[in-house]
Formats: structure tokens, sequence, C-alpha cells
């Protein structure tokens, strides 16, 4: 849906083209020396970076939330962002204002994520619990009785991956993905009952060992009560 108004300006339909290719992050437009946040995305940053929320189009029918932040300090509050858990990107103006005929071109140059940063200055902030900064990816069977996870630390090049069984798993060996387990004898579990079994103790375990900043999940698990609840 969209965040503006059916009259937008040029500069406004320019926003929403960049805001639909990138739906899941938050948006940092460049305006000139600012980076200007429109819409949803603007409140949220304006709450965890605590800036003035304010708006474009104040006196229309429909004003368009925003906040801003100087090019100069961007860095940490992306960090604060990142740090609790948002997805960010960045779009840039790609040619100087001074020379550009019309609207100033733009491109998003760059999407961060807690587990993809490399910067020191990011990585302060989404991996001090551990000392590294993983990014997780997990898998599970039908049964929801075994699962796969691998971890992999982008600034080390560390990569963890094996499986866990719901009663007697095994832990992660480094570069070791075809770990054996027991094969379970659980009854077939559905999405609606898995969250009563307990069966997510051994993967919460692990989770919380190795503390992963981002976590890449299926389908079949975020739609379970159980795993959100675990």
């Amino acid at each position: 849906m969209s965040q503006t108004p059916a009259k937008s300006t040029p500069f406004m339909r320019q926003w929403e083209r960049a805001k639909s290719q990138h739906p899941d992050t938050l948006l940092l437009f460049r305006m000139g020396d600012f980076y200007e946040i429109f819409g949803e995305d603007a409140k949220v940053v304006s709450r965890e970076c605590e800036l003035t929320l304010t708006a474009r189009h104040k006196d229309s029918p429909n004003p368009i939330p925003m906040c801003g932040v100087p090019y100069h300090s961007i860095e940490r509050h992306i960090a604060t962002l990142l740090s609790r858990g948002y997805r960010v990107s960045i779009c840039e103006q790609m040619e100087d204002p001074k020379y550009a005929r019309g609207l100033v071109k733009r491109e998003v140059v760059r999407v961060l994520s807690p587990g993809t940063v490399l910067e020191d200055a990011f990585l302060s902030g989404v991996g001090a619990a551990t000392g590294n900064n993983f990014l997780a990816a997990l898998s599970c069977d039908a049964k929801m009785t075994r699962f796969g996870l691998a971890l992999v630390d982008v600034s080390t090049g560390e990569f963890l991956a094996g499986e866990i069984e719901s009663v007697a798993g095994t832990e992660l060996n480094p570069c070791e993905p075809d770990t054996e387990v027991t094969q379970s004898g659980a009854a077939d579990v559905t999405p609606e009952n898995a969250e009563s079994s307990g069966r997510f103790a051994k993967l919460r375990e692990e989770l919380l060992r190795f503390a992963p900043s981002e976590i890449l999940v299926p389908q079949r698990l975020r739609e379970c009560a159980g795993f959100l609840q675990m």
C-alpha cells in the first residue's frame, strides 16, 4: 500500500519506487546534505533514534510523516537501527544537483542488515554479545523434529553448519554440514500443534549459544506459534 497521497509529487513518486523495491527495509533517502525518511519508516526511525518527527505537506489531507539526519552523522543512526534488528537501505543521489536537469537521479546503492555488515562502526553494536556477528539460516523437516542450522560471520569468514534433532540433537561443528543425527520416531506435526511438544528446546539452546544477529527462517517455521514463542 502506498504511504503517500494519490496526487504525489515527482519527488515522492521517486521515493515510492525506491521503497517498493525494498519494502522490508527502512529507506534513507539522500536530499542534499540530509538523509530524509518518510512514511511509516519515519515513525520507526524517529522513535528508535530519538529524532523529531515532522510531516511533509502538513496542510494536505494526507500529510506524510518525515524526519531527517545530516549526512555526516548518519553512521551512528544506522548503527542504532542495525543493533535493534532493522534492515536499512540507502538511496543516494547519482548526479550533482547543480547539473541535474529536472529531478535528481537517485538509486538504492546498498542494503544493510544486522548479519551482513562489515564496518567496525556497525559490528560493535550487533555482534558484541559473542564476539562474532553471525547470520543464521534455518530449515526443518516436515515433522518439525529435525532442523538444519547454518551460521556465517561474513566479517571473519567463520562458518558453522549442522543438524539438530528435537530429542537427542547434536551440536554444531565447524564446516560439517553432514552431521549425523538419530532418526526421530515422532508423529507428524503441523504448525497448529507443534508448539505443545517442546520440540524447539535444542534449537533454542543452539540459537542462544551462538546468538546470531539475524536469522533467515522458512515460511513453515514462521507460521508455527511454538517457534515464535520459544
